[in-house]
């Protein structure tokens, strides 16, 4: 059987549970919408910066065209134009090859290989073959004028070209940026046309650069993906019918997507796939300050108000203690006694009980007033001062009469007998 104490713990524990989870789950709804609501604001952060920043990558390959035709300002010669464009594609490791259309018309290729080496490639005569520096040719019969960077997508003079297939790396993409050599420029420069290509490793990594492990980059031009950061090369990219990609992995990562052309440059565009929003992530932790803090100020009442109770309890159980050893008390009066310190609610009940005491004490003073014994009549000889008095006081008085074990001890159990039918009768 539990006491008072334990019973009132009890539902004090079961209470701050109750409270406990109620705002634990209120906590894990409220925190799952502001963490997805911070994901999509990250995810719209960090996409606006990757969009800037590659719109700075294909700026750079425009300026370093521009570059690359002001060091050919004033050079007639090849082999001068051939060292100045070496020299040049040395300081720019994102190029994988350059080529020039001469104002002969005659086309030179400078392709940079595995190992960093840069070959060219000319031609001796107007869309004859494609020769390497020893005279073995590589391409027979190539026209200039008919490459896909050659064409202009749009009126402008200087264009980026779609994809196509590099003839001198089988299987590889190309993505060419043209510059057309135009109006006092053409009076300055031996040269008709500039085209310098992408080097697709370094694309690459550069998008490695500018994006977080968990985020997924890939740029696409047309229904070709022309580069990626680590992720998208780890991940099974899947075109759906949406116009748009699925990434799949072995997680099941949710993704927050964004699109966009690249600025300035609609020919490609750029897709992002974020994270979604994760209770667990380390960016989303602060939400978790408030939350353990409730606890913790949860927790705090729980043990201070088992504490007041427990004290208060503590005296209530002194004081039932003290109760059921009240009959066999010596002192009585000291057991009741008020004491420093005791609740105003167990004041009143030793109050109580001694006013009860007393009321008793009284009662039982008036009935040995009515009732006696002696050795020589007995019980007997006061039954006509009991019969005087109505039934309820006989009742009560009878209950208080101890004399009964006395009266068969001294008279026997007859006389007992005797007695108690007689007691009876007046009762009935």
């Amino acid at each position: 059987m539990l006491s008072l104490y334990e019973k009132i713990k009890i539902r004090l524990i079961i209470l701050f549970l109750l409270a406990a989870l109620s705002f634990i789950g209120l906590f894990f709804i409220i925190n799952y919408q502001l963490v997805s609501e911070r994901a999509v604001k990250r995810a719209d952060s960090r996409f606006e910066l990757i969009q800037k920043n590659v719109g700075y990558f294909f700026k750079d390959i425009e300026r370093s065209a521009l570059t690359l035709k002001d060091s050919l300002y004033l050079l007639k010669n090849t082999e001068e134009i051939q060292r100045a464009v070496i020299l040049k594609m040395e300081m720019m490791p994102f190029l994988d090859s350059v080529g020039l259309v001469l104002d002969d018309n005659k086309y030179y290729l400078f392709s940079r290989r595995a190992n960093d080496k840069i070959v060219v490639y000319h031609q001796e005569q107007v869309n004859g073959p494609l020769v390497d520096e020893s005279g073995r040719v590589i391409f027979a019969d190539f026209n200039p004028s008919k490459r896909p960077w050659s064409v202009a997508s749009d009126d402008s003079n200087n264009s980026w070209n779609p994809a196509y297939n590099c003839f001198d790396r089988p299987g590889k993409k190309c993505i060419s940026f043209t510059l057309r050599i135009n109006g006092k420029d053409h009076d300055l420069l031996a040269v008709d046309k500039i085209h310098v290509d992408l080097n697709w490793r370094y694309l690459n990594e550069y998008l490695d650069q500018i994006s977080a492990n968990d985020e997924v980059l890939f740029l696409k031009q047309g229904h070709e993906i022309i580069a990626k950061n680590q992720l998208a090369r780890e991940k099974l990219i899947i075109y759906n019918s949406e116009g748009n990609y699925n990434i799949i992995d072995s997680v099941d990562t949710e993704y927050i997507a964004k699109t966009s052309a690249v600025p300035n440059n609609a020919l490609f565009e750029i897709y992002f796939y974020y994270p979604g929003g994760n209770l667990l992530n380390a960016l989303d932790k602060l939400f978790y300050l408030p939350f353990a803090f409730i606890i913790i100020v949860l927790l705090v009442v729980y043990l201070m108000t088992t504490r007041v109770f427990r004290r208060q309890f503590s005296e209530m159980t002194e004081l039932v203690n003290t109760l059921a050893l009240l009959p066999d008390s010596t002192d009585q009066i000291e057991a009741l006694k008020i004491r420093e310190g005791d609740a105003k609610e167990i004041i009143s009940i030793k109050n109580s009980i001694a006013e009860m005491k007393d009321a008793e004490i009284e009662r039982s003073n008036k009935l040995l007033s009515l009732i006696s014994y002696d050795q020589e009549s007995g019980f007997i000889k006061n039954m006509a001062i009991i019969e005087s008095n109505n039934n309820q006081y006989l009742a009560v008085g009878i209950i208080k009469l101890c004399g009964l074990e006395a009266v068969e001890a001294v008279f026997g159990v007859d006389e007992r007998n005797k007695i108690v039918r007689k007691l009876c009768q007046r009762i009935a």
